[in-house]
């Protein structure tokens, strides 16, 4: 998959992405909104096994990886889920803004996509804004429906899609 934007690339995670990638996912505000939180280097080393579905953010300028998107197969055929975090040195600049539209545009026009969705909590407001600059649509509010032990709380959460017609009519 060769998806790039002005800024960044995608590629395949590797091995040699772990020091990176610790950067940013052993930061507290940026693992903020994920159920599990911060992540230890174990974690982070079986996340550098999962080659076939998480993509590393690397800056064109610098050949850091700034971050990762995930686009795999969701559980229905022809749908696609997607998702990212990203170094806090890197957001607010639309990096992944545009990147998503790009996946998006990759998935209906290249891999024939029917469907492609996200979820994101309500108060992960970055995260919804790109939902919505992608041109998905919010589909549901499902109030407390992840269980987060770390806090012993429940997290509601907001699903967004959005299907080929839609995005073949706003072009």
């Amino acid at each position: 998959m060769m998806i790039q934007t002005n800024r960044v690339y995608l590629r395949m995670v590797q091995e040699t992405d772990f020091e990176e990638m610790k950067e940013y996912l052993t930061n507290p505000r940026t693992m903020h909104f994920f159920d599990h939180g911060v992540l230890g280097d174990e974690k982070i080393k079986d996340l550098l096994q999962k080659t076939e579905d998480i993509f590393a953010i690397v800056e064109k300028s610098s050949e850091k990886v700034i971050g990762h998107f995930v686009y795999h197969n969701w559980f229905m055929v022809d749908t696609y889920e997607i998702g990212w975090v990203l170094n806090e040195a890197y957001q607010n600049q639309g990096i992944i803004s545009s990147l998503a539209k790009e996946v998006i545009r990759h998935a209906f026009e290249e891999k024939k996509a029917h469907r492609i969705v996200a979820t994101c909590q309500p108060e992960n407001i970055a995260s919804k804004r790109i939902c919505e600059k992608s041109g998905m649509r919010l589909e549901g509010f499902f109030q407390k429906c992840i269980y987060v032990e770390r806090l012993q709380e429940w997290w509601d959460e907001l699903f967004f899609a959005i299907l080929e017609e839609e995005y073949r009519k706003k072009g």
